[in-house]
């Protein structure tokens, strides 16, 4: 009878895994591995499989490649260009048409990081302006949106240089009475809206190590 038939056929299942990562992350090409089991057609070649991936504003269109093929297990490729984070949702369907194969492959934020910090010494007279950047903090249009401190304490004159979605830079001026010694500088993101889970709190991002001077004394290099 088909219902016995519908009964004993295999039940399909779709996995994924990332080639050569453990994870997609936003703003780098990510190759997904995706593995049918019994998906109860052979395809031939990719113009029996259609690819349709929605979620992050992608910049072209994935890629698909077949590994694989038979009627108890197909693998493919897909290639998703680099994109923002979010979800990637990748659908196959294959002709003759007997189902379509989703999954959902979530994107990750890069973590950000201060990449420089120009000069890397400063005098705890303070007044000293220091250009850093970083990458992977959200984009920002203001420099108001950052907080930018020293040791705990604000920096001054934050201007933004520019802002882009995997770089940022930015000047501050290293505050006065500043403890000598390797202080930390934190770049947060005040409104915490683009990659902080919604939180509208302050979210520290990403920090590194200005070596504050005594006045009068100096140094060659800092390591």
């Amino acid at each position: 009878s088909s219902s016995s038939s519908s009964s004993s056929r295999p039940r399909l299942a779709v996995t994924h895994a990332i080639d050569g990562a453990s994870n997609c992350l936003a703003y780098a090409a990510c190759t997904v591995i995706v593995t049918v089991s019994n998906p109860g057609v052979t395809i031939l070649s990719t113009d029996s499989l259609s690819l349709s991936v929605s979620g992050p504003p992608f910049p072209s269109a994935p890629s698909l490649a077949l590994i694989h093929s038979t009627k108890t297990s197909l693998a493919v490729t897909v290639t998703l260009p680099a994109a923002p984070a979010g979800t990637a949702s990748i659908a196959l369907t294959p002709t003759p048409f007997v189902s379509i194969y989703n999954v959902s492959v979530p994107v990750l934020p890069q973590t950000p990081r201060i990449t420089s910090v120009q000069p890397s010494s400063a005098t705890s007279a303070g007044g000293t302006v220091v250009t850093v950047t970083a990458t992977f903090l959200p984009k920002v249009s203001q420099a108001t949106d950052l907080a930018v401190t020293l040791g705990g304490t604000g920096m001054s004159g934050v201007s933004l240089l520019w802002s882009e979605d995997e770089s940022t830079s930015l000047t501050a001026t290293v505050p006065g009475n500043t403890p000598a010694g390797k202080q930390v500088l934190t770049i947060a993101y005040r409104t915490g809206v683009q990659q902080a889970a919604g939180s509208n709190a302050t979210y520290n991002y990403t920090s590194a190590q200005l070596l504050v001077l005594s006045v009068g004394a100096s140094a060659s290099c800092v390591s």
